[in-house]
């Protein structure tokens, strides 16, 4: 058992808050916290094109940002969250899930008629400020998704982010299959080793598949173009990255190697899937 703090182990403790799981279990923790506070969020459609010429600006003028981009449509979403003092709202939240089956349908009765597709979105969807609200930051921040999805997200040095969106957008509008919204956001930097974010901050980009359908082209029309820009992948969704790229992206990873295997000689926190981040062997 040891107990960690910044000050006694400076290296266990940067390297545990991005763990994987692999340096042994937590019991306890102590964390830094703020009161309660409320955030006014505002979800705005937009024509993607008008769009991207103010991502920047948008961004840096809100505490949390980031858009969704409609495939086949040239419409975005974009979703700003502000600290507030004002009262909470009545909820006149869109409804996720209701706007994803409209993709679907479009994609289902329209995907041999592109233009069609696009000019009956464009014609059909809402624009302007969809959804104003004020409320609790801890209900604004979460989401449910009750369509279940295949996720690929990867995180990339923030200069890169508007060129690499719109090529990502590009290669989306190519596949007439697609439908789920891509998802873009920005984060702020940390000290983590492991952490997609250390180092500076960082833009994500974040495509989807329902979960009963196909998404190889993740690999072979997306990753390779992430990988040329030195992203990141999310530790927790697809990517097929090793041991070899990853302490390339990662400047502590080879340390971290090593203070894993002094933590956990004989394995027994590996599995398969890590042994294969880590290049180790394993008993599957």
């Amino acid at each position: 058992v040891r107990d960690v703090t910044r000050a006694s182990d400076p290296d266990l403790f940067e390297a545990g808050k991005v763990s994987l799981g692999a340096l042994g279990v937590m019991t306890a923790f102590t964390v830094k916290s703020v009161p309660a506070y409320r955030l006014k969020r505002t979800v705005t459609v937009l024509d993607s094109k008008v769009f991207l010429q103010s991502l920047e600006a948008t961004a840096a003028a809100h505490r949390n940002f980031e858009f969704y981009y409609f495939p086949h449509t040239g419409l975005v979403a974009s979703i700003v969250h502000d600290l507030t003092d004002e009262p909470v709202t009545v909820d006149t939240g869109t409804d996720d899930d209701e706007f994803l089956q409209g993709l679907l349908t479009l994609r289902n009765e329209l995907g041999w008629a592109p233009w069609l597709r696009r000019y009956i979105a464009r014609s059909e969807f809402p624009r302007g400020v969809v959804e104003d609200r004020v409320n609790e930051s801890r209900l604004l921040l979460s989401t449910t998704r009750p369509t279940r999805f295949i996720e690929m997200e990867y995180h990339f040095p923030r200069a890169r982010g508007p060129e690499m969106v719109e090529r990502v957008m590009h290669t989306l509008d190519k596949r007439g299959e697609i439908f789920f919204p891509m998802e873009y956001r920005h984060i702020a930097p940390d000290t983590a080793w492991l952490s997609p974010f250390n180092g500076g901050p960082r833009a994500s980009i974040a495509i989807h598949a329902a979960a009963n359908e196909r998404y190889d082209y993740f690999f072979t029309d997306f990753e390779p173009m992430y990988q040329e820009a030195n992203a990141r992948p999310h530790w927790g969704k697809l990517h097929t990255l090793g041991r070899n790229r990853l302490t390339e992206l990662y400047p502590e990873f080879e340390r971290f190697l090593a203070l894993r295997s002094d933590l956990d000689p004989t394995g027994k926190f590996l599995n398969v899937h890590l042994a294969k981040l880590f290049g180790e062997t394993v008993d599957a």
